[in-house]
Parts: structure tokens; C-alpha cells; sequence
């Protein structure tokens, strides 16, 4: 059985001793519990559930046999739901293009939000939208949902990235535990664990294995962007958040193409000279300042 499961079944059991020795067994069971109590608390707000008729409802369509079980489990949806349409978030940050900031949490955890991201933050739960996020969870217990997968730390720094094909989750220090949801509303599945020095990258229902550390996870916040073997496409969209003209490929196999390179965040510029000086590829200005990438036509 889940934790999340657990959680809402001690909800409905309405036990305290239970509650609370199951709670202090692990910091994974409280963090459960604490967003299950969240979600309860988020549908008690809306019209449907102050009236009552949802008891009223609920007690002519369910069978003899349900449980507490059976009825936590079918709160497994609204549990999925919840946070992203019942619950307002105590904080938000969207950052502008080459804009970075932090959001600090009551409980000592910051989150450094890079250039154009947007995140979310109730409670010790955070949203990350798009864009990129350095999350500094060595004071307590942090949970993340980012592009369908779930990911728990306490005692860990770490940096999510969103990429055109997927995630990217870099760990630079504690344990970092990574769940995937296969679709919207499934529950989330473990899919590995991280420890600092590691990093994952996540595409659609894929999840690839571990890898060592190719970059410094905290290189966005010193200023300069780092790439190991990496699509150009990921570059690109990364250099886009911090570039005031937009640089677009003139095709999609371009985005293919893979890169080492590495360039200054305010600096967008030196990448579009080293690209053109070491890929096949001819940048292009156009009027309004943009950048096109194209092919460099072949040579008879």
C-alpha cells in the first residue's frame, strides 16, 4: 500500500493514535499525510462539498462493501487534481526573460528560480511550470511535480530543468527520489533514486538510468550555461530565456544535432558565434533581431 493511500485512509479512520505512530515512523508518511490533509482541506472550500450532498450521494451509490480502503482509494483522483485546481498557492514566481529569483520557505528550503520559469510553492509542495528551478532542501522535506513526474528530498540540493523533449533533474547533494505519472491522471510510480552526483533525464513515459554528472547543476545561477553531448534544440531553449531575440531553427533535424558548448548567461551572443564557427550552420539576423539557424548549404 502507498503512503498516499495510507494517508487518506487514517483521514477517514479519524484514529489519532494511529495517526500520529504512523506519521513519526517516517518523514515520507508525514509528507503524506500532511498533502492528504491538504487536498481534504482544499475540497471542504468548494459549494459542492459545504452543502453536504455529496453524503447524501455518496450513501445511495455506495455498495455494502466499501471501506475505508475502497473510499480512499477512490480519492486517489482528487488527490491527483487538487493541487493544480482546488488549492491557491502561497507563493508564485514567474520571472521574466533574463530575470532570475528565489523563493524562500517557512521552513528554512529556498527554490532559485532561473530566467523565464514559473513556480508554484503551497506548503513544502512546488510546482514547476517551465523553465528551470534550483532547489535547496537541506533543511527539510521538499516535494516537486514538474512536467508529470513527482520528485521527494529532504536533506538534498538539486536543479529541475524542462526541456523541449522532457525533464531533467540534476542532483547535486542528499538523496533525491524520483516518481513518474505514465498519464495525467495516474498515481505517480517510483522510477529511481538519485544521490548528489548523479542526474536523469526523463522523456514522455521513458525514464533513462542514472547517469554521472555531465555539468554543475548550479551553473545557470553562476552565470554561465554548460552542455555536454546535448541536442541543439536544448540549447536553444535555454538560451531563449535569457535572450531578448529569440534564436529558431530553420528545421527540426537541426535541433538534432549535438553539442559541447558552453556560454555566459548574459552573453547569448558567444553561442551563436561558436555555433556558427563549429557546426554546419549559418546564423542569420533578420530586421527585428531574431536569430535563424540554417543548414550551411553544401559545397560542390
Amino acid at each position: 500500500m502507498s503512503a498516499e493511500t495510507r494517508a487518506r485512509e487514517l483521514l477517514l479512520d479519524n484514529d489519532p493514535d494511529a495517526t500520529a505512530a504512523w506519521r513519526g515512523a517516517d518523514a515520507t508518511n508525514d509528507e503524506a499525510f500532511r498533502e492528504a490533509q491538504r487536498v481534504w482541506s482544499a475540497i471542504g472550500r468548494t459549494s459542492y462539498a459545504r452543502d453536504g450532498r455529496w453524503r447524501l450521494e455518496a450513501s445511495r451509490r455506495a455498495p455494502r462493501w466499501a471501506t475505508p480502503a475502497a473510499i480512499a482509494a477512490s480519492l486517489a483522483v482528487a488527490a491527483l487534481i487538487a493541487p493544480q485546481f482546488l488549492d491557491r498557492p502561497d507563493q508564485s514566481l514567474r520571472t521574466a526573460i533574463a530575470q532570475t529569483g528565489t523563493v524562500s520557505l517557512p521552513g528554512g528550503e529556498r527554490i532559485y528560480v532561473g530566467a523565464h520559469s514559473s513556480v508554484d510553492v503551497r506548503e513544502r509542495i512546488a510546482t514547476l511550470k517551465d523553465g528551470e528551478a534550483f532547489f535547496d532542501a537541506s533543511s527539510g522535506p521538499l516535494t516537486v511535480h514538474a512536467k508529470g513526474a513527482v520528485i521527494r528530498a529532504s536533506g538534498a540540493k538539486f536543479n529541475v530543468r524542462c526541456t523541449p523533449d522532457g525533464l531533467e533533474i540534476a542532483v547535486l547533494q542528499g538523496r533525491v527520489q524520483v516518481l513518474k505519472r505514465t498519464w495525467p491522471l495516474a498515481a505517480p510510480t517510483p522510477a529511481a533514486d538519485l544521490t548528489g552526483g548523479q542526474q536523469l533525464r526523463l522523456s514522455g513515459s521513458e525514464v533513462a538510468n542514472a547517469a554521472p554528472l555531465t555539468t554543475d547543476p548550479e551553473g545557470w545561477r553562476k552565470g554561465r550555461l554548460l552542455y555536454a553531448d546535448a541536442p541543439l534544440r536544448e540549447v536553444v531553449a535555454d538560451a531563449n530565456r535569457y535572450s531578448a531575440h529569440p534564436i529558431r531553427l530553420a528545421s527540426r533535424d537541426i535541433g538534432d544535432l549535438r553539442v559541447t558548448v558552453s556560454f555566459r548567461t548574459g552573453a547569448v551572443g558567444e553561442l551563436i558565434a561558436n555555433l556558427d564557427a563549429g557546426l554546419p550552420l549559418n546564423a542569420e539576423r533578420e530586421a527585428d533581431g531574431d536569430i535563424v539557424l540554417e543548414s550551411e548549404p553544401a559545397r560542390n
